[in-house]
């Protein structure tokens, strides 16, 4: 299945298509959040082969990770909680959920402009994605015990608790009434996931947000390293993508390498972002006359370039770095390397 996505390169319409991941990699101020917001406003037709527009679940970056100790559901349904995390309120049903003249943004993301700009506001969702969460698994808890059985499916809930505890294999997590719990492997005192570490909770409610995300959706995720810890990053995102193997996925991020260790992915570097829905973007195509990292490492940075021979560490390098502050030094071990780079450089950039 591929995705195709329609956006303006300096007045010009040009196309993006991918198979399942694409990578924006821009630095600060380049419009990344905007293009997320672009991307969840002009959702119809994104995908090639299907007639029905997708859904756009974006996961922004600016996001509350609070949450009460006891989560209080009520009368609430599961198709009211539905509505309200994936359409902003609980009576905007799932047909204009994808409506992108519906004014989702004034609900979902509290935007007060009059065009309902969605990257304007804090999305502050956490404690709906709990109540839907637990009304799903009070169901089949009622449900089995109506019928007497024990069911042996993995519920949602469970999943995502699952995945969270092969992250962090030391903690592990329970849900007790109401309130969602965490403990110390090695301990028997739990306590309330409220007041967990900012990573511990922003793991949770991306691996949830991933997994709630309707069927065949493109999840579009904001700044994927806030809070979270190098070494966990890939291994998160690789477990969700095969979870979530109907789904596509756009990642926006300035995290170089992030974006270098994503593979089978299709990327793009946002230079700038020009007003009217409109940015200076160029594909990142990598071959052998420079590694991918490095020019990775290369567009995420700002500072003019200086390529130089030698190797990191060594005193021509150090000499170069103290002449030159304001550059980006490269050592390129041999001169032919440095005639290289600097050749399939001009090309790319």
């Amino acid at each position: 299945m591929k995705t195709q996505i329609v956006i303006q390169d300096s007045g010009e319409q040009k196309n993006i298509e991918f198979e399942q991941i694409l990578i924006v990699l821009g630095s600060n101020g380049a419009g990344k959040s905007r293009f997320g917001s672009f991307l969840e406003k002009k959702i119809a037709k994104l995908s090639i082969n299907d007639k029905k527009p997708k859904l756009v679940h974006r996961i922004t970056a600016q996001k509350s990770i609070q949450f009460s100790k006891s989560i209080v559901i009520g009368n609430t349904t599961k198709e009211q909680l539905k509505n309200k995390l994936f359409g902003g309120q609980d009576d905007i049903k799932e047909e204009n959920w994808s409506n992108p003249d519906w004014s989702r943004g004034y609900y979902k993301y509290q935007s007060k402009n009059k065009d309902f700009s969605y990257d304007v506001g804090r999305l502050d969702d956490y404690e709906v994605l709990l109540q839907y969460l637990f009304t799903i698994q009070t169901e089949i808890a009622d449900r089995d015990r109506k019928n007497k059985i024990i069911s042996q499916e993995e519920t949602l809930f469970e999943k995502v608790c699952r995945i969270w505890e092969e992250i962090l294999p030391k903690r592990e997590l329970a849900k007790q009434g109401f309130e969602l719990t965490a403990k110390i492997k090695a301990s028997e005192k739990y306590y309330s996931a409220s007041v967990m570490s900012d990573g511990e909770r922003v793991l949770f409610y991306l691996i949830a947000q991933t997994l709630v995300a309707p069927e065949n959706s493109i999840i579009v995720i904001d700044e994927p390293e806030l809070h979270l810890h190098k070494a966990i990053m890939q291994s998160l995102w690789e477990k969700l993508i095969i979870e979530r193997e109907d789904c596509a996925f756009v990642f926006m991020t300035h995290d170089v390498e992030f974006a270098s260790r994503i593979n089978n992915s299709k990327k793009i570097w946002l230079k700038e972002y020009l007003g009217n829905q409109t940015w200076e973007w160029k594909e990142i195509n990598s071959d052998d006359s420079i590694p991918e990292d490095l020019l990775l490492e290369l567009i995420g940075s700002r500072r003019n370039v200086l390529f130089v021979e030698g190797e990191t560490g060594s005193w021509d390098f150090k000499l170069y770095q103290t002449l030159f502050p304001d550059y980006l030094v490269v050592p390129c071990g041999s001169c032919r390397n440095v005639i290289d780079y600097t050749k399939s450089l001009k090309i790319k950039l």
